[in-house]
């Protein structure tokens, strides 16, 4: 029983000597920088807050795999190689759930809206109303929606396809049609492009 905090040298010693103790104690001492992988990736997409447990569960399966690929002449302490590779591993499944999800919702009407351009009326103004808007019956099915975005993403070409990847990851307009090779005019193109034939499918 050790009487003060053992250093992560020796802690990673006894992990890798299968001692429970010390893996106790070194989760213990990390728990924090899950937390705040996991309330990293939360706050930079607020649709992720039902993903937190499992965000600080994806990074507590890293600080396991670290254990064992850590090495102590890499120019890194421990704690910032475990949360280098938390991090990513936490961004890459953030990536998937938006993928998948906010795919869907990401040309989701503001009920502020204008219905249509020649006109002021707004979603709000006729939503629970007697027409169609208020009627369930017209309201578009999630998995539906889904399968409609996965059929336009599939007919996309590669350049749109990365276009999109790089909105979704929120990466500003000029590093991406720099990396694209892009006038800023060009990349907004695409994008309008992208946004109007993911929303003609969803609300055909």
């Amino acid at each position: 029983m050790w009487s003060t905090m053992p250093g992560d040298y020796e802690l990673l010693y006894y992990c890798r000597q299968m001692d429970e103790q010390a893996l106790y104690f070194l989760i213990e001492k990390y728990e924090a920088y899950m937390a705040k992988i996991a309330a990293d990736a939360v706050a930079k997409n607020t649709f992720c807050e039902i993903y937190r447990d499992e965000f600080v569960a994806e990074a507590l399966e890293v600080i396991y795999n670290a254990i064992w690929n850590y090495r102590e002449n890499k120019e890194c302490s421990f704690g910032t190689y475990f949360y280098t590779c938390a991090s990513r591993r936490v961004k890459t499944l953030m990536r998937h759930y938006l993928r998948e999800s906010n795919a869907a919702n990401l040309y989701a009407l503001s009920l502020d809206a204008i219905i249509k351009d020649d006109c002021e009326s707004t979603y709000l103004d006729h939503f629970g109303t007697e027409n169609d808007c208020g009627n369930p019956i017209y309201h578009l099915d999630y998995k539906e929606a889904v399968m409609r975005v996965n059929e336009v993403l599939a007919g996309f070409s590669d350049v749109d396809k990365q276009v999109l990847y790089y909105y979704l990851d929120d990466v500003t307009y000029n590093e991406a049609a720099k990396n694209l090779q892009f006038s800023l005019k060009k990349y907004d193109n695409h994008i309008q492009k992208i946004k109007r034939n993911i929303k003609e499918k969803v609300y055909k």
